[in-house]
Formats: structure tokens, sequence, C-alpha cells
């Protein structure tokens, strides 16, 4: 089943808003999965986050409190290079 994650659709509810919400938002993704599986998930959907912050990349997973700060810090840097 954990391999058969990348393949799982978006909610249909949050493919309709995300174009929406990224015109006035940034728009991040904080995933419990590897790399690879959002980016596969996503490749149907017309809006990619600005940032993806995975399991894999921080080398942690739920509920483990770093996860959400590696999300803000990568937040904050987005925001500055935006401000730039």
């Amino acid at each position: 089943m954990g391999q058969s994650v990348g393949d799982w659709p978006p909610f249909v509810d949050a493919a309709e808003v995300r174009p929406q919400l990224h015109v006035r938002f940034v728009l991040g993704m904080l995933s419990n999965m590897d790399g690879a599986s959002p980016a596969r998930s996503l490749a149907a959907d017309e809006t990619e986050p600005d940032f993806t912050v995975t399991a894999e990349r921080i080398g942690t997973a739920r509920p483990n409190p770093s996860r959400f700060e590696a999300a803000a810090a990568t937040l904050a840097a987005q925001a500055n290079r935006q401000a730039d």
C-alpha cells in the first residue's frame, strides 16, 4: 500500500481550491512521504505547491515537531525570496 501513495489523486476539493488560493498565498506541502510520491500524486494537478517538505528530506516523520519547524523555515525563505 505504501508504494501506491504516489498514485493516489489529490482530494477533489483541494484540487479545485488550490488555484484560487495560489493567487493570494504561498502554498506548501508538508508530507509524511518520500520525495517522489508527492510529485507523482501532483503531476496531474495544475497548481504545484511553491515548496514541499517531505519526511524523507528532513529525516523525521509525524508526530515529530521538526517537520513543522522545517516547513516554517522553508516558508520564511520563500517569503524572503519574494521580498527581494
